[in-house]
Order: C-alpha cells, then sequence, then structure tokens
C-alpha cells in the first residue's frame, strides 16, 4: 500500500499524456564514442541502458511466470518512469528472463479473498502500469520469448511493435473469460487497435489464445523469428524506428493513442469500484478459487520449463482441445506402489514415464486427439535421446471404463490393483496401474509372475458368496 501511495504522489504523468515533447538528435554519431551501458535493477525488474544507442532492455524477473502482482506492477511503474525522465534513453526493449513465458498476466492472488481495499489498491496500480506503457513517448518493443496470457497480452500490446518466438508452443490473447473475469475498456480498446472490432469482440468473448503463427496472422504479433533471435530481432527494428526524428514519431503516437488514455484517466475511480464490486462477488471468488487451486504457478512453472516433464496441448482457433503431461524420472524414484514396474536387472537410473494427465475436452472427444497426444509421447520417448526410458505408465479409476478401453486398445496391460488408492471428494476409490513396455523394457518376469500379475490386477475374489476386498500389501509385499 505505501508503494502505491508513493508511487502516486511524486510519479509525473507520462510525457505522451502531458503533451510534453523532449526531442532528441536521430544522429548517434556524438555517442559513438561512448559505449558505457549503465545497468540498474530492483527485485522483479532488471534494466540495461545502452547510452551508445539510447536503447534499453528491461527484463521480467519474477518467477516463475512474471505474474504481475501489487509488487510487481508498482516496480515496473516506477521503473518506466526513470526511463521516461532519463533524456538519453529513447527507446525500450520489453521482455522475460523466465524461459517459455514472457508474462502470466494479473495474479490471481491479489484478487481471490483479498479485501475490497486491496483490491483496489491493486487496480490503481495496473491502471499506474497501462497509462505509463501505453503513453509512453519512448519506442516500446514487446520482445516476446514465451506464452503471453491475460495481462501479458495487454502489456505486449502496449508496445508499438511486438516479436514474438516462432513456436505453436507458445500462445497469446486476452482469456479473462475462460477466468471467469471481464476485461475492462481500455483492454478492449488497446486490442481493437491492434486487431479490430470484430476480431476483439469474438476474441474477448471466446477468451481466445493465439499460437504464434495465428497471432502473426491476425496481425496481434508483428513479426515471428526464432525464438533465440527475438531481443536481437527487437533491437534491429527500434533502431530503424529511431531514425525517425524523435518529435514527428511522438507526435503521432500521441495523435493516435491519447484519446483512450484520457478516456481511463477521466473515469478511473468509476473503474477502480466497477472492478471492486465485480471481483468481490462470491461467485466470481469462487472461480477464482477453483482456478488457484488447480493450476499454480508453480505447475505451470514446472511442466513447461522443467526437462522432467514432457507436456503438450492440441488447440483449434486458440483454444484448448486437450492435454497430456507426464513426468520422466529413473525407477528409483517412483512410489513404492510401482516400484516393480520393471525387472531388478534394470540400473537404477533406467528410467521410466509417468502420465500424470491425458484429456480432451468432451466436445473434442472420439476425434483421434487423445491418441495423437498420446503417441507424441511415445514418440519422444522411444527416440534415440530417450531411449533409456523402459516403460510409460499411470494409475485409472477402476470405474472409468472409456480411459480402461482407451489404454488397453493401444497396448497397454494391467499391472497391479490398488485398492482405496484416490481420494475424491472424501470418498475412497480404487485403481489399477496400467504399463506398456518400450525400448526392451519387461516387468520383472519369474515363474510364478503371470499367476502373481493376474491376482494383483483382480479386485476381489468371491468365497462362499462373499466379496473380499484384497490389500494391495497382502499380496504384493
Amino acid at each position: 500500500m505505501a508503494a502505491v501511495t508513493l508511487l502516486r504522489s511524486w510519479a509525473a504523468p507520462a510525457r505522451l499524456l502531458a503533451g510534453t515533447l523532449h526531442a532528441r538528435t536521430t544522429s548517434i554519431g556524438a555517442w559513438q564514442h561512448c559505449c558505457s551501458r549503465r545497468n540498474f535493477s530492483n527485485s522483479r525488474i532488471l534494466v540495461e541502458l545502452d547510452e551508445a544507442t539510447g536503447v534499453a532492455v528491461l527484463k521480467m524477473k519474477n518467477p516463475p511466470v512474471n505474474s504481475m502482482s501489487l509488487e510487481f506492477l508498482t516496480e515496473f511503474s516506477i521503473t518506466l518512469e526513470k526511463l521516461e525522465m532519463d533524456r538519453g534513453c529513447r527507446g525500450v526493449i520489453l521482455t522475460s528472463v523466465v524461459p517459455k513465458i514472457f508474462s502470466a498476466g494479473l495474479d490471481i492472488t491479489e484478487m481471490c479473498g483479498k479485501s475490497a481495499e486491496h483490491c483496489a489498491a491493486f487496480w490503481r496500480a495496473l491502471q499506474e502500469f497501462w497509462i505509463k506503457l501505453y503513453g509512453s513517448n519512448m519506442m516500446t518493443v514487446a520482445a516476446i520469448n514465451g506464452s503471453s496470457p491475460a495481462g501479458g497480452c495487454l502489456m505486449a500490446m502496449c508496445c508499438d511493435y511486438r516479436i514474438m518466438a516462432d513456436s505453436p508452443k507458445f500462445a497469446i490473447g486476452l482469456n479473462e473469460t475462460q477466468l471467469g473475469i471481464v476485461a475492462p475498456f481500455w483492454f478492449k480498446d488497446v486490442m481493437s487497435n491492434v486487431i479490430g472490432n470484430r476480431m476483439t469482440e469474438q476474441s474477448l468473448q471466446l477468451g481466445q489464445m493465439f499460437p504464434a503463427p495465428e497471432a502473426l496472422k491476425i496481425g496481434l504479433v508483428d513479426q515471428l523469428v526464432p525464438e533465440d533471435k527475438v531481443e536481437s530481432a527487437a533491437a534491429a527494428v527500434v533502431t530503424q524506428w529511431l531514425k525517425v526524428p524523435d518529435h514527428a514519431r511522438q507526435l503521432t503516437k500521441s495523435m493516435m493513442r491519447k484519446q483512450y488514455v484520457e478516456r481511463l484517466v477521466s473515469q478511473r475511480e468509476a473503474d477502480i469500484n466497477n472492478f471492486v464490486s465485480f471481483i468481490t462477488r462470491d461467485s466470481i471468488q469462487k472461480s477464482l478459487q477453483v482456478q488457484r487451486e488447480r493450476y499454480p504457478d508453480s505447475w505451470y512453472r514446472d511442466i513447461t520449463s522443467n526437462k522432467k516433464f514432457f507436456s503438450l496441448a492440441a488447440t483449434y482457433h486458440g483454444q484448448i482441445m486437450g492435454m497430456i503431461v507426464a513426468e520422466i524420472k529413473s525407477r528409483t524414484k517412483v512410489h513404492k506402489e510401482d516400484g516393480d514396474i520393471l525387472a531388478s536387472s534394470f540400473s537404477g537410473d533406467t528410467q521410466v514415464a509417468y502420465i500424470l494427465s491425458l484429456g480432451v475436452v468432451k466436445e473434442f472427444r472420439k476425434q483421434g486427439i487423445g491418441s495423437l497426444l498420446l503417441e507424441s509421447l511415445k514418440s519422444h520417448i522411444t527416440s534415440t535421446a530417450q531411449d533409456h526410458c523402459k516403460a510409460l505408465y499411470l494409475h485409472v479409476l477402476t470405474t472409468n471404463s472409456s480411459a480402461i478401453r482407451f489404454y488397453e486398445n493401444r497396448h497397454f496391460h494391467q499391472h497391479h490393483y490398488l485398492p482405496c488408492y484416490y481420494s475424491i471428494r472424501g470418498v475412497l476409490q480404487d485403481a489399477y496401474t496400467y504399463v506398456l513396455y518400450l525400448n526392451g523394457g519387461h516387468p520383472p518376469w519369474t515363474v510364478i509372475y503371470p499367476l502373481w500379475n493376474f491376482v494383483c490386477c483382480t479386485p476381489f475374489c468371491l468365497t462362499q458368496g462373499m466379496v473380499f476386498c484384497l490389500p494391495y500389501s497382502a499380496i504384493c509385499c
């Protein structure tokens, strides 16, 4: 709270909004003798200003996913204001130091279970961030080196030019409706100016996320380059734009954007009140809580950045239709109940792959999407680089007959019966372990293994007309 108050008390309005021009010579000849760089940073933002070119690289470093918290927004606004007041800075490249992610957008924890006062302070900080970035006199380029949903997309759209890593794995869009949130009018204004009114209306209603190639097609980004070339391509674009005299470029930018900045400035308090009234509703809070519990930041970071995970999503028009996530680990790291998936003759560093999740949205099922995702995983772990992975396995509810048929039709076999393995809404439910052996992997074959396997995979036996559950520990220990 103190940080936000401080920001409001001393930070001058963006120069573009004020209409003040700070023209600088377009010639850099006088600077060529100076090759110094000035670095400054705070806990969430890194800045490197090249005084020879007048270009600053602003790197977000708020792991795991550069979520836009109150502290992040405050630090960003203060940093941008410092650059605005520095006559040696003419352009800014905005990018991320977090692998595979530009920014995941607004921090849900700032809106979930918070007081009305806190929500108001958070929204005011977001407004300040937007006014300063969208209304900046500096030439700004978003070097989008990963996915950029929601507020991350807003950040990119505020820039004068957007360069994105050329990978279908990365997506960008305002997906607020998918979380039960409504994007405010100033989000809408920016997107309309970038991709047009009709596409904006469709995108906002559906909460669409656009893979990089599709984002280029609709004009949401201006250029695609290889992931390792994003920042250098951004530098080239800034150099080109800064050849234009500053006063002409600044006046043109002001002519295009000033009315939208002034619209928010004139309605700030009403916009804050509308947000607080909406976000504090019980139904919205419940929706945010579900999202917070289902997909914490650490989960997203792990499955997209940690090499031990394989994750792949199938998308259609920016919407996720299905997804598979698997963890690849050594056989010594598996849980006790899965310790005998491989024969003991395999070394301890032999790997197995555990399917954590494989799902397809209901309306897209029975169209081969699940099979495609599974085959992609199998192809990955049977490639030369992964040929030390000897088994692919999962756990499935004994009552999930459709999933059981799916895996059995793809040559998975029951390995164990696990009574009371899952607790779903407080109810204990049984499960099976299913295994597919790959790359020469095999189970611990013994003379009695086929019978042992049959017993372990049989959920009950009948004795004198009564049903007895067979505890896993009693059978297999």
